[in-house]
């Protein structure tokens, strides 16, 4: 019965994936240039996330946003604009608060399809987690 008395002690705000793609669909299905979208409102959400958490005293930290497949159908615009956001989420707080989702990640290896992980992808992720959480 200990686990139902538990509450956590850390937040991991893991966007990326699906919010960038659905900012990309919105801007091309609307005639927008994908090459322009603004990847703010991510970041923007994931600081007052961490907000939240902080006020709750949970520690937040920011999962870097893994690449997609190279055979992603939005490959290579894609994983720019994840490395964009990474970079951008890189300059919102202090480099102890992150956690790489994003490094260590092998193609094909790693990737059941074309946006999630296999079995390794996901070991990969949850020891990035624990390692950085122990620190």
């Amino acid at each position: 019965m200990a686990i139902a008395s538990d509450t956590p002690d850390v937040a991991i705000l893991s966007f990326g994936t699906n919010d960038i793609l659905f900012l990309y669909n919105v801007v091309v299905n609307w005639g927008g240039n994908p090459s322009t979208l603004d990847i703010g409102q991510i970041i923007t959400n994931y600081r007052s996330l961490a907000d939240i958490a902080t006020q709750a005293n949970l520690s937040a930290f920011f999962a870097l946003t893994p690449p997609v497949k190279s055979t992603y159908i939005h490959n290579p615009l894609y994983n720019d604009l994840v490395n964009d956001m990474n970079n951008r989420l890189r300059h919102t707080s202090s480099a102890e608060r992150f956690i790489d989702f994003h490094t260590f990640m092998v193609d094909p290896t790693d990737f059941l399809n074309d946006l999630h992980f296999t079995n390794s992808g996901q070991t990969k992720r949850t020891t990035a987690a624990v390692q950085e959480i122990k620190n």
